[in-house]
């Protein structure tokens, strides 16, 4: 563990196939006659500038539900943009060591946490009913990989290939022969109750899960860089 920060965006898909698990391929859409099960979303921001540590640490991120099961929507995040209350909460790297042609940084992985809020919601399924845009306010979880390039041909690798393991590698060492890997789950939400001092949110819902997707990038770039010179002082 260790302080770094991450830049970048990209786009994904993530679904389980009517007959069982999706090995990530369009083939395999095609032969089932329905696009519908599958989410396709794009993402991106920064989390750690000017600073990924304590007491607040920075940061700005969108994640774009495009289209798929869960509807299409926006969900945003941000130390220093509005609704009052949104921020990234804490961030943590680890994974010591960087993949090539990445950015030289001491770690891999990168996860960060906070508070968001939905805007743009459109033909939302019944797991977002109590969602209310930007009036409720969300707990939700990121987690990136950084394993130097963000896609092969467009494509996610092969859900058998045991050295990129479906759900990433949190906790373990990576592959660096894998794509870049981006996930987030969203909470439910709660109407804001506040700190008196800090202006934090104190009811967040860190438990019932409303939103989770992930996958390897089939476009775009993460990165995660080294601290700013701000955390290094």
């Amino acid at each position: 563990m260790g302080p770094c920060r991450v830049t970048g965006g990209g786009h994904s898909t993530s679904g389980e196939a009517p007959d069982g698990e999706w090995d990530e391929t369009f083939a395999e859409v095609k032969t089932t006659g329905n696009p519908n099960w599958y989410n396709t979303y794009q993402f991106g921001g920064q989390a750690g500038a000017n600073t990924a540590m304590q007491p607040q640490p920075k940061g700005q991120w969108t994640h774009h539900q495009q289209k798929g099961p869960d509807g299409s929507f926006t969900f945003h995040a941000g130390t220093a943009s509005a609704p009052p209350g949104t921020e990234i909460t804490l961030i943590e790297c680890s994974d010591p060591g960087n993949c090539l042609p990445a950015r030289p940084a001491e770690f891999k992985q990168i996860d960060f946490n906070g508070v968001g809020t939905f805007r743009n919601i459109r033909s939302a399924p019944p797991s977002l009913a109590h969602v209310i845009p930007n009036e409720t306010y969300h707990y939700f979880e990121v987690h990136i990989e950084d394993l130097g390039e963000p896609g092969r041909a467009g494509k996610q690798p092969d859900i058998n290939d045991a050295l990129c393991p479906p759900e990433g590698s949190p906790g373990e060492v990576a592959n660096c022969g894998c794509p870049d890997f981006y996930r987030i789950t969203i909470y439910e939400g709660v109407y804001p109750e506040y700190d008196p001092v800090t202006g934090k949110v104190t009811n967040l819902n860190k438990t019932d899960v409303i939103y989770d997707v992930y996958g390897y990038l089939t476009g775009g770039n993460l990165q995660i860089h080294p601290p700013t010179g701000f955390d290094m002082q």
